[in-house]
């Protein structure tokens, strides 16, 4: 969620504001961050920026971190008694309990509950179906409805198995997002783990199988948040039995982008990150968009009913694409592309 706003310095454009650069990153509180940048007439334009359920705003590394990696000294626990809880404002379900050493930690209630802070539990409410790390809007009318940054995944009829590794590269290259389907559950086993959802997601045999309707797993990792250096890797298995001509794969559903236009994607969606499947073709469309470059679009074949492994990788100039997978012979075959793209993602 974002709130616009424009400042104007006497003379320099953000540079007073962004020691002496023209774009920046600025602490605002906890939960949430700036981002200032010089429009065509030198004004410094600062955007309200809101960092994902379960994370903070981390200013020396500028992204939005797990709270346990960051030190915020407007954290409510800090003077709040450990186990106390309060309400996250991000939707009816999800919360924040305090540990013991004076941190929130993300919570979520069960479907249809919802958070109740004067009794500081979840309590039975049919009308709380929000998913958990979806922003909720309240709307005129005796009954709330919703609207989630997210794209559902209603329109995929065909099983996909899938093992997903998201990576933004720091200096220490840790792991964000690391979809672990070895359990009885789907967990995040990354070193930096982020708030994941996963809803109607079979475990069987170390992978995930998405039932081709309900089945979606979801971080608010991808949104309000400027990647500077990205790594995806994605390993699936498509039967190819059917279901529409364009699959999303992996996308941050709904992005700031201008829409592209491109068939995959169709006329509205906006996505600025986005992998995605065309049947008929066989290709996997990567596709990586910057407010400063045109955008990047690759398009490379997978193998039908078998396993690929697709992975994209940014670092800040490049946008490169990469699918393997084994032929028919057992050798394993790597297709790969690169295109420009500058600025932050």
């Amino acid at each position: 969620m974002q709130n616009r706003y424009r400042y104007f310095p006497e003379s320099d454009g953000c540079k007073s504001k962004c020691d002496g650069e023209s774009n920046c990153y600025l602490e605002y509180n906890c939960t949430h961050y700036q981002h200032c940048f010089e429009r065509d007439r030198g004004d410094c334009t600062c955007v309200l920026m809101t960092c994902s359920f379960g994370t903070y705003w981390n200013q020396a590394i500028h992204v939005c971190d797990s709270i346990s990696n960051v030190e915020c000294e407007q954290d409510p626990c800090r003077s709040m008694d450990k186990y106390s809880t309060y309400a996250s404002g991000f939707n009816c379900r999800s919360y924040y309990q305090c540990n013991s050493r004076g941190r929130s930690m993300a919570m979520c209630c069960k479907n249809n509950e919802s958070f109740n802070p004067d009794l500081g539990k979840c309590v039975r409410d049919y009308t709380c179906k929000i998913d958990c790390t979806a922003r909720q809007f309240h709307h005129a009318g005796n009954r709330p409805s919703y609207s989630s940054f997210r794209e559902t995944q209603r329109e995929v009829q065909q099983d996909l198995k899938v093992n997903v590794k998201v990576t933004e590269t720091y200096e220490l290259c840790e792991e964000n997002i690391k979809i672990d389907f070895s359990g009885d559950r789907v967990i995040n086993t990354a070193s930096r783990p982020d708030y994941i959802q996963a809803n109607d997601v079979s475990v069987v045999s170390s992978y995930g199988l998405f039932n081709g309707k309900t089945s979606q797993i979801f971080s608010e990792r991808f949104y309000a948040v400027t990647f500077r250096r990205l790594e995806i890797e994605l390993l699936f298995y498509s039967d190819d039995t059917g279901g529409p001509e364009h699959q999303i794969l992996v996308s941050n559903c709904d992005s700031m982008a201008r829409p592209l236009g491109i068939p995959e994607l169709g006329p509205n969606k906006k996505p600025s990150l986005a992998i995605i499947l065309s049947r008929s073709t066989g290709t996997l469309t990567f596709l990586g968009y910057s407010e400063y470059s045109r955008p990047a679009i690759i398009r490379l074949p997978y193998s039908k009913n078998s396993w690929n492994n697709a992975k994209l990788r940014y670092d800040g100039s490049t946008f490169e694409a990469r699918v393997k997978n084994v032929d028919q012979y057992g050798k394993m075959i790597e297709v790969k592309d690169t295109k420009p793209l500058t600025g932050n993602h």
